[in-house]
């Protein structure tokens, strides 16, 4: 009974971990303006389909977090800055994509959730 106790709270704290942890090395982008990236960088928007599609930004490759597993091999090899909708879908994104290997160069929080229609030109 104690070890499959240690192992569910084992669990929850590796899943806390990779979850709310935030990723060493991964820095805050304050806005998406062309001095935010650099020549050899891209923005990756791993935001669900409706978010995306409703705060459409320039020159982006959309691919949402559940896709990564299947398609992160087709990103190219640039320094990325993801666009997430929160901490959570960031962390978990960054994580994944450090482990395979990626470059993460930094992150923006789009804090709108579908309020404000905008469009950055890159």
């Amino acid at each position: 009974m104690n070890i499959v106790i240690g192992i569910i709270i084992a669990w929850i704290v590796v899943q806390l971990y990779r979850r709310n942890i935030p990723v060493t090395g991964v820095r805050k982008v304050d806005s998406l303006i062309p001095t935010a990236i650099e020549e050899d960088g891209m923005l990756l928007d791993v935001r669900d389909f409706q978010s995306s599609s409703d705060n459409q930004v320039g020159q982006v490759q959309n691919m949402p977090l559940p896709y990564l597993q299947r398609y992160y091999k087709e990103l190219p090899d640039k320094k990325i800055i993801l666009i997430a909708a929160d901490h959570v879908e960031k962390n978990l994104a960054a994580r994944f994509l450090k482990g395979k290997g990626v470059s993460i160069n930094g992150y923006y929080l789009d804090k709108s959730n579908g309020k404000e229609r905008y469009s950055y030109e890159i």
